[in-house]
């Protein structure tokens, strides 16, 4: 994997401050340790270096990107969801009738939504076509995003940190929506919890994959910036739970942490889970409704 430096997204680019190194402890692509700084002026944390864009494939290969296969979720998984339909639909309008899921993956979003009565057309785009291609779901190639429909419902499920320059992406995505229409985004957040108690293991920190997590004022400027205004839901508690589980997994498993450090995370993150109800602030991820102005 070869590197390029790497900044955050707002203009004033700084000053920055340096948080912590940390690995790929999530999938273990690569062996190279990267330094994390956070801008002083809009919050983001982020990775000095990032891969170059012909070796970036490499961070990917282990990433899940492709569902379970039909019939392995099991009753617990079941209720779980459950308790999270909203969110597992992207809080899509009832009136909704063309949806577009910018960084669709497998298109199991899409599936899912026409699985739960969804009735209106579904679209998928991504750097690459998923094979096989749920036959119900309209595929648009990102190039030809300008020649395509209008969508009442754009979605960017953990895309946002991804991108290489958000704005452009979101400038697109603004220009195909109808009359009314709203961009669903959901990313990590830079002033979560995990980040302060489990700083370098913290699943959001997925060096070298993420490339700026944004803090929750410095995502609502960032939409401004562009006409967009920012309308937050609340993540689900059990998200940020399976967060902390695997935030704490990738404490325990690095051979440089100690038993100290295993014992003093899992307390200090079980503790901040449970208020993280009344601190959506420091939820681990930031969940967003974007209007044009």
């Amino acid at each position: 994997m070869q590197w390029l430096n790497n900044t955050c997204s707002c203009p004033a680019q700084g000053p920055y401050r340096s948080l912590f190194e940390a690995g790929d402890y999530n999938f273990r692509s690569t062996e190279t340790i990267g330094e994390i700084l956070r801008c002083q002026s809009c919050g983001s944390v982020f990775p000095k270096v990032f891969p170059t864009p012909d070796t970036l494939g490499e961070a990917y290969r282990q990433y899940y990107t492709t569902p379970k296969p039909e019939g392995d979720e099991g009753g617990l998984r079941r209720l779980m969801n459950a308790s999270r339909r909203d969110y597992l639909r992207r809080s899509l309008p009832a009136d909704a009738g063309r949806i577009l899921d910018y960084g669709c993956g497998s298109g199991a979003y899409l599936l899912y939504l026409e699985q739960s009565g969804f009735k209106g057309e579904t679209w998928g785009t991504d750097l690459f076509k998923p094979d096989p291609l749920p036959d119900s779901v309209n595929w648009i190639d990102m190039a030809d995003l300008e020649n395509g429909p209008r969508y009442d419902w754009i979605t960017l499920s953990h895309v946002l940190e991804h991108l290489d320059d958000p704005r452009i992406v979101l400038e697109r995505l603004k220009r195909r929506l109808t009359p009314g229409g709203r961009i669903w985004i959901s990313t990590p957040n830079a002033d979560s919890f995990l980040m302060a108690t489990t700083k370098q293991w913290s699943r959001d920190v997925d060096f070298p994959r993420h490339r700026e997590v944004f803090s929750r004022d410095g995502l609502r400027a960032f939409l401004a910036s562009m006409g967009l205004s920012a309308e937050f839901l609340p993540s689900p508690l059990l998200n940020g739970a399976m967060n902390a589980v695997s935030s704490l997994k990738n404490v325990k498993q690095d051979a440089g942490s100690n038993l100290a450090q295993v014992l003093g995370a899992s307390i200090t993150t079980a503790g901040m889970l449970m208020l993280s109800p009344v601190r959506r602030d420091r939820a681990p991820e930031l969940v967003v409704v974007a209007r044009p102005d």
